[in-house]
């Protein structure tokens, strides 16, 4: 399954797909990130126009879908977790028609660092998405997001426990 993270920047994207990581690591699932940043720094794309965007995303999806159409040696599936601004609602909702993803808006009313900038041209989402506020606790948005998997998952799968440190 993919967990996708999006939102403008500063919304916490990074932070909490580390934590989402780090959680389900510990509860024995095999996980892979994805982040915007670091994919952009691998690739040396540097440009946020439209087409720079979108390439970017083209390639985050198809890891991420690759990644996640193959199980484990195990034999049990992969979580992947995405974090990118992904402005448009295009290709957000290309890896959802194409994949097994949970789609999580993410957004604050906190100010942003003087060095993040909002995307001007981001498109709200629209369907099917969870929507979480990262002013409020992340563990508890981690929380939110791990039970929400679980519902669409029917608790299949998940092996996963409220933990004492989440």
């Amino acid at each position: 399954m993919i967990i996708y993270l999006f939102g403008q920047p500063g919304s916490g994207k990074t932070t909490l797909g580390k934590l989402l990581q780090r959680t389900f690591f510990g509860a024995g699932h095999t996980t892979l990130r994805l982040d915007g940043d670091e994919l952009r720094d691998l690739t040396m794309n540097v440009d946020y126009s439209v087409y720079g965007r979108y390439e970017n995303l083209q390639l985050a999806h198809l890891i991420a879908s690759t990644v996640d159409a193959t199980p484990n040696l195990q034999g049990r599936p992969r979580l992947v977790i995405c974090s990118f601004v992904s402005p448009y609602r295009e290709l957000r909702q290309h890896i959802y028609d194409n994949a097994d993803v949970l789609m999580v808006y993410l957004h604050t009313t906190r100010a942003l660092p003087h060095d993040r900038k909002l995307v001007s041209n981001f498109e709200p989402p629209e369907g099917d998405y969870l929507d979480v506020n990262t002013d409020a606790n992340l563990e508890m948005c981690a929380e939110k997001i791990i039970t929400e998997m679980a519902v669409r998952l029917g608790n299949r799968q998940m092996n996963y426990e409220k933990r004492g440190d989440l």
